[in-house]
């Protein structure tokens, strides 16, 4: 066994695939390198802040994380998040997770098999974050997964917790979030 990358000369025709197999391989070492040397959790920064009423916006200040895949969730400026909560319901997670969006399509040339209208690709693929609540931790010990069950998957990661109050919602200070090493 072992990783796969191109090997580039003079005279190589080069495909899509090629450099998508390059690219490939140096996420997937630079996610090695972070799930092995530093684990998953808050790298820095990540502040919480929680507004007031019964579906109150939930603030969280810049800072970056690495979630169980080894992805960086980077967060350049103070975004908000409003909780919806169901009546029910008396504590959420507030979860981080890696996701990537294709933009900037550009017109793609067709395979000589295609006819008709112009086809368009993404050009440039954003690495950012979404920001969601939900009732259970999905990396909790408590579920009986071991942390090591974590490392590789493309988990959100909990950067906090909210609980219910008489007068709304607080951050529960009890929450002890994921650091890396």
């Amino acid at each position: 066994m072992g990783t796969i990358r191109p090997n580039f000369f003079s005279g190589k025709l080069l495909t899509a695939e090629d450099l998508k197999l390059e690219q490939d391989y140096f996420l997937d070492k630079i996610r090695l390198h972070n799930r092995c040397l530093h684990g998953y959790g808050v790298v820095c920064g990540l502040g919480i802040a929680v507004g007031d009423g019964a579906s109150p916006v939930v603030e969280i200040e810049p800072g970056c994380a690495i979630d169980g895949f080894g992805n960086l969730i980077e967060v350049t400026e103070t975004v908000e998040a409003r909780l919806n909560p169901r009546v029910e319901q008396n504590g959420y997670y507030i979860l981080l997770g890696y996701k990537e969006c294709p933009s900037d399509e550009v017109p793609a040339l067709l395979e000589p098999s295609q006819s008709g209208s112009e086809a368009t690709q993404p050009s440039r693929i954003k690495e950012t974050f979404e920001i969601y609540f939900e009732e259970h931790n999905p990396v909790a010990k408590r579920e009986r997964q071991a942390v090591q069950k974590t490392c590789g998957e493309p988990r959100p990661l909990a950067i906090g917790r909210l609980r219910r109050v008489r007068k709304g919602w607080v951050l529960d200070r009890r929450f002890v979030r994921p650091r890396c090493k």
